[in-house]
């Protein structure tokens, strides 16, 4: 046992009942790849949602990063809110880039209408 306290109880056991707790929570979906209507709760998932979110993967693919980053709600919200035009340059050839930024465009009215459509985009860039 830990001579160290915390309020009383010995700082080894706050750190096994963390891990412990740990242990039985779910895991936290990385919001890095959530359309942001989701993250916003503006909208219930739909098929612009998946587009969204392959967009993001096509992107970290080619990339080896995610568009937005990674970071709390609040960080990705106001990444999100300044979205594409602050992106930085992908270095991706002009037709993949923008195939890949119309699936990730804030607003869901832009972005490919079916999962099927963004992949024929991709494939027309090739």
């Amino acid at each position: 046992m830990s001579d160290l306290l915390l309020r009383g109880v010995p700082i080894d056991r706050i750190l096994l009942r963390r891990l412990d707790a740990e242990r039985l929570l779910p895991p936290q979906p990385d919001l890095g790849y959530l359309a942001p209507e989701l993250l916003t709760q503006s909208a219930s998932a739909n098929q612009q949602c998946d587009v969204f979110s392959l967009g993001v993967i096509a992107f970290e693919m080619m990339t080896g990063r995610l568009p937005f980053g990674r970071g709390s709600l609040a960080d990705l919200v106001l990444a999100h809110a300044r979205a594409l035009q602050q992106m930085p340059d992908s270095g991706l050839p002009p037709d993949l880039d923008a195939a890949i930024r119309a699936a990730i465009s804030p607003d869901p009215d832009k972005r490919p209408p079916s999962a099927q459509a963004f992949g024929q985009l991709l494939a027309s860039t090739l």
